[in-house]
Order: C-alpha cells, then sequence, then structure tokens
C-alpha cells in the first residue's frame, strides 16, 4: 500500500506557487487521510468477502467484487468507476509530467518548454510499449516503487548526513 502514496515530494514543487491562503500542507494531509480511509475501506470489503488465500491470486479484487454482484445499479457504479480511475490516471500523469518538466527547465535551462515537454512526452510514449502484457507493466511499477521508495528515504537522509559533516567542518554555523 506504501507505493499508493509515492509522489508526495511533488507537493515540494508547489512551494513557490503556494501563499497563506492556500493551505497546501493541510490539502495534503487530507488528500493522504482521504486515501488511506479509501483503502482500508477496500482492504476491509475485499478481505470480508474473498479472504486472504483468494485475495493473494487476485490482482483486482473490487472488479471481481462487482463482478459478482448483477445488479443494474452496480453495474452503473462499475462504469462510474473506470471513469474515476480514468480520470485519476489522468491527473497522476499530467502532474508528473509537469514535475518532469519543472526538474527538466532546472536540468536543461537553454531548451524551450515546449521542445523539454515534447522530450519528456515522447519519452514516456515510448517507454510505454515496451511492456507487452499487463503482469509486465506491473512488474515495472513495482521496481519504480521501490526505487521510489529508496529516493524518498535516502535522498533527506543523504542530505541530512550532508549537513553534519559540514558543520563538523565548520563550514555552518550553528
Amino acid at each position: 500500500m506504501y507505493p499508493a502514496f509515492l509522489g508526495y515530494e511533488l507537493t515540494l514543487l508547489l512551494f513557490p506557487y503556494v501563499d497563506k491562503k492556500t493551505h497546501l500542507m493541510r490539502s495534503a494531509f487530507i488528500s493522504s487521510g482521504l486515501a488511506t480511509i479509501v483503502y482500508a475501506f477496500i482492504a476491509f470489503v475485499s478481505f470480508g468477502f474473498f479472504g486472504l488465500g483468494y485475495l493473494k491470486v487476485l490482482q483486482y479484487p473490487i472488479l471481481v467484487l462487482f463482478a459478482y454482484v448483477h445488479l443494474p445499479l452496480i453495474e452503473r457504479i462499475e462504469n462510474l468507476l473506470y471513469g474515476f480511475l480514468l480520470f485519476t490516471t489522468m491527473i497522476t500523469t499530467v502532474m508528473n509530467s509537469w514535475a518532469a518538466v519543472e526538474v527538466g527547465k532546472r536540468m536543461f535551462p537553454k531548451l524551450k518548454n515546449v521542445v523539454l515537454s515534447f522530450l519528456i512526452m515522447l519519452f514516456g510514449y515510448v517507454i510505454s510499449f515496451i511492456p507487452k502484457v499487463l503482469m509486465e507493466a506491473q512488474r515495472w511499477l513495482n521496481y519504480a516503487a521501490y526505487v521510489e521508495t529508496g529516493l524518498a528515504f535516502g535522498f533527506p537522509i543523504a542530505l541530512i548526513l550532508l549537513l553534519l559533516i559540514q558543520r563538523s567542518r565548520g563550514e555552518l554555523q550553528s
């Protein structure tokens, strides 16, 4: 469940656009809390309906759960759920692309925004053709989540160690 919360560092890129009225950190905490509640509810319903043994082999338990129930209302809710999943995927893609462009502008300041955006989108589009089946794409996402987890914990630790080294050398004031 931890990979669902990766990407919180995107809020660091929003700091230049924040003022006192924005409440960025409160919004980040509320969205993480909402995601926690949704995942806990899904886990509770899934464990109650399927059990642990069956959940270990299921990839999308909520979709299988909806397939068991044959009510017209549930089928319409399932179609609505696909729309929400598509919307959240689109928002995630846009936010990550924006973050990549923001970081790319700092790495390559002489490139124009249009060229940089095009190259990032082209890179993402070309990469998406490499995995041939859904399980392979899921495996790639798991590897990316491991790397992201390492970076999310490793960079702050490395920064703290760097600051401690600088302070011990006398380069920083206490």
